[in-house]
């Protein structure tokens, strides 16, 4: 089943009604760096059927994956796609870009991987 593109805007939608599972394919240090609160990591490059079966239960949610452009992500849907061609899959266009964007929160973490928060309010950009 092809992928499908989808806005920050249905995201935060999906993500508020908890009708999504958001999977994040960067690598493990953008992960911890800034992400979407909700999101679990598996990046891209550990993509294989094992390491898919250990996301969690679909459930009737959608499954979406984002990277930091959108690039990765569609990538990481033609992996699962080859393996897994039942699956619906979305993929968030413009990935984290386009959620910090809207100004959506961001989950960050300091140095001592306590997690913070950035806040959309302030007029310095995301750290992304």
């Amino acid at each position: 089943m092809p992928r499908t593109l989808i806005t920050a805007p249905q995201l935060k939608e999906w993500i508020e009604k908890d009708e999504a599972i958001v999977v994040d394919v960067r690598t493990a240090y953008e992960y911890y760096s800034v992400n979407i609160r909700e999101s679990i990591n598996l990046p891209a490059e550990t993509i294989t059927q094992e390491t898919f079966a250990t996301l969690p239960p679909r459930n009737g949610k959608k499954l979406v994956l984002l990277c930091r452009s959108g690039i990765r992500s569609k990538h990481a849907c033609f992996a699962i796609e080859k393996f897994n061609p039942e699956e619906e899959l979305f993929d968030l266009e413009f990935g984290i870009l386009a959620w910090a964007c809207e100004k959506y929160d961001l989950r960050m973490y300091d140095g001592q991987g306590n997690e913070t928060f950035y806040d959309p309010s302030l007029s310095e950009p995301a750290p992304l």
